[in-house]
């Protein structure tokens, strides 16, 4: 195995904790000795550990003399586990590998604490990938807010819903797979009261044989109207919600709400006001990704403040035309689309008989805290 594909090992190892694991940076590590993975490990709350021991803990006696490939800097401060630095030089490891430098200002002397125990750093392998792996990180650690992924269907048209009495979904079954990938990576899931009332989602992960953490679902509910009945409130719904209501919202609604379990917070109820907050309150919370599924308004918004960092539509090969109401279109407001698009590095990626287009808006680097390297 040569160094890229060891790196693209630990990576993958990387993508399990992700949605996971957050405040704590997703990373993922693998043991190689002769040129064969030996132990594999990734960022895991449940067993308290990061990737490193994780991974040279399974690789046992065999990661004396091997080599450690790990997706961020190792740490070398104690926290509520020992650093990681220690874990690697007590099992004798020969060389480490590391994909990215972490920024964070506590975790800044890794690379120097191995190389005084003498063993061989490289720094730099699949750097590229790693960091968009770990954009919501990085933002978090620069912005204390997360990074925001909008996400939508839309039919050839641009309608954004079915016509009444069509099946729900624009999408088809590859497409709807792709969206549920996205929801595990995830922290947070947001849409407003008309989605709900509309639709009423469970806004959960439904991959088959998925085990992890559902994320949390954030409901933009002005005057507190989310039904008690809605599946999302549902004590067999797996996960948490918050709904986000104004202050002029009825305290009689609220209690209700709060009665079955769900935590309703009061913020301002101008958009770029509450956006704001918002973002600060998800951040305060741990929450490095989070993403906006709308329905129409709440996506206009949120581009129309400049808050989105990347974007996912998904294109489907049905047209509606005039069965559905232009309101659910982007109409007039596809220019701020066309505004946004213009500097954004696309990719385009097929789904069956769907197209996601994906755009990255603001990108994020792990030289840009307050400290610099």
């Amino acid at each position: 195995m040569g160094n890229e594909s060891c790196m693209r090992s630990a990576i993958d190892e990387a993508t399990v904790a992700l949605g996971q694991v957050a405040p704590l940076p997703a990373v993922g590590a693998v043991v190689v000795r002769d040129q064969q993975i030996v132990g594999r490990g990734h960022t895991d709350r449940e067993l308290c550990s990061h990737a490193e021991p994780l991974a040279l803990s399974r690789a046992g006696k065999a990661a004396k003399g091997a080599e450690l490939f790990v997706t961020l800097e190792p740490c070398a401060h104690q926290g509520s586990t020992p650093p990681c630095t220690k874990a690697i030089i007590d099992a004798g490891i020969s060389a480490v590998h590391i994909a990215m430098l972490d920024p964070n200002p506590i975790s800044l002397s890794g690379v120097q604490e191995l190389q005084d125990a003498g063993i061989d750093v490289h720094v730099g392998v699949e750097n590229q990938t790693a960091r968009q792996f770990m954009q919501g990180y990085l933002k978090w650690l620069q912005t204390k807010r997360p990074l925001v992924s909008a996400k939508w269907a839309m039919s050839q048209d641009g309608r954004l819903v079915t016509p009444h009495g069509q099946p729900r979904y624009i999408s088809g079954s590859e497409a709807l797979m792709e969206v549920h990938r996205m929801r595990a990576y995830s922290d947070a899931i947001l849409v407003g009261i008309n989605t709900v009332l509309k639709d009423d989602p469970s806004l959960t992960c439904r991959l088959d044989g998925y085990s992890g953490e559902h994320p949390l679902r954030v409901i933009l509910d002005r005057s507190a109207r989310t039904p008690i009945e809605s599946r999302m409130l549902s004590a067999e719904t797996p996960g948490s919600t918050l709904i986000v209501v104004s202050p002029d919202a009825s305290q009689d609604k609220v209690k209700r709400l709060t009665k079955t379990g769900v935590e309703v917070i009061t913020l301002p109820f101008e958009p770029a006001e509450q956006i704001n907050a918002l973002l600060g309150e998800l951040g305060d919370r741990g929450v490095h990704n989070l993403l906006v599924e709308g329905g129409t308004k709440v996506l206009q918004s949120f581009f129309t403040h400049s808050v989105v960092d990347r974007l996912d539509c998904f294109v489907s090969s049905k047209r509606f035309g005039t069965t559905v109401d232009t309101g659910s279109s982007f109409g007039d407001d596809i220019g701020v689309l066309r505004r946004v698009l213009k500097s954004a590095d696309i990719t385009v990626k097929s789904h069956g008989e769907d197209v996601q287009v994906s755009a990255v808006l603001h990108e994020y680097h792990e030289n840009q805290d307050p400290n610099g390297r």
